[in-house]
């Protein structure tokens, strides 16, 4: 989806028109266009924003657009200006049930995260342009995989034994008390802690991107609250 000109966004109201207009009428590209135009301007990485995660948003706008008012459909099924915490935690549930809107494939919970992130963007450029409210309490996405069925590669009382002892103040101790959080709690290889620079960390969206995982491919993993604070 590429960005449409619209010369009109530093204009508050003629921002707030055009956006509630977009809204109203599924006009994807004018809804992405704003999201472009927020997230340069206001978005924490400002004009450097990588081309990836605007391609991520990107789908994640149109995925969202196809759930709550599906191409087909002559009207809505989900108010966009209106969606909730109840509407935006039953599109997570629809997606990790039924998979992506535009593919029906399988989303990995990454995946899912991204999606989230899109949409979490897609409502503060919304309410940047006076449109929309920001939904409160925006549904997360947590590991499937029961704590108890997972395979450490520490036993839990060595894993805590370690994470003591890195528990000092200075520099080192907090990077590596980091790092063993990260493989022992995201999963990450050695290698892929190695390689992983401040930019790859999405504090605001509890995201961390990992540019060269196995087999040289990225990935986006969501990260815990503890790991955020972290």
């Amino acid at each position: 989806m590429e960005l449409v000109a619209l010369p009109h966004w530093h204009d508050p109201g003629k921002r707030r028109l055009l956006a509630t207009r977009a809204a109203h009428e599924r006009d994807a590209e004018t809804l992405w266009s704003l999201v472009q135009a927020y997230l340069r301007g206001y978005g924490r990485k400002g004009a450097a924003v990588s081309p990836r995660t605007l391609r991520n948003y990107s789908v994640a706008l149109r995925d969202y657009l196809e759930w709550a008012w599906p191409a087909d459909s002559p009207a809505p099924q989900v108010a966009i200006l209106e969606a909730g915490r109840d509407e935006l935690g039953r599109y997570l549930a629809d997606l990790q049930e039924h998979g992506s809107f535009l593919t029906g494939e399988p989303l990995a919970p990454g995946t899912l995260a991204l999606r989230l992130a899109g949409v979490r963007a897609l409502y503060r450029a919304l309410r940047w342009a006076g449109a929309a409210a920001d939904p409160e309490g925006f549904p997360s996405v947590h590991d499937p995989t029961p704590a108890h069925e997972r395979r450490p590669a520490l036993p839990q009382a060595l894993y805590k034994r370690l994470l003591l002892y890195l528990s000092g103040d200075d520099v080192e101790s907090q990077r590596d008390h980091l790092a063993a959080r990260l493989m022992g709690e995201a999963g990450l290889r050695l290698s892929e802690v190695v390689g992983l620079e401040v930019g790859h960390v999405l504090l605001g969206e509890g995201l961390l991107e990992v540019r060269k995982g196995k087999g040289g491919k990225a990935r986006t993993l969501p990260l815990g609250r503890g790991l955020v604070r972290e």
